[in-house]
C-alpha cells in the first residue's frame, strides 16, 4: 500500500504523461497538415505513434519494451 504522498506523486506523473500524450497526438495532426512530402510524413507520425504507445504503457503499468 502507498503512503499518501507517494500516491499523490503517482498521480501527478501520471497526470502529466496523460498530457504529453495529448500534446503529441496534436503534434501529429499538425505533421498531417504540413507540405512535408508523404513518406516523411509517414515517418514522423509512427515515431509520435510509438512515443505515445510508450506513454500509454508505462502509464498503464504495462510491462516496458
Amino acid at each position: 500500500m502507498l503512503d499518501k504522498n507517494t500516491a499523490l506523486s503517482l498521480r501527478a506523473i501520471m497526470h502529466r504523461i496523460d498530457t504529453v500524450r495529448h500534446d503529441l497526438s496534436e503534434m501529429g495532426m499538425s505533421i498531417q497538415k504540413t507540405s512535408l512530402d508523404d513518406k516523411e510524413k509517414l515517418k514522423m507520425l509512427r515515431s509520435l505513434r510509438h512515443a505515445q504507445s510508450e506513454l500509454y504503457d508505462i502509464n498503464h503499468e504495462k510491462e516496458l519494451k
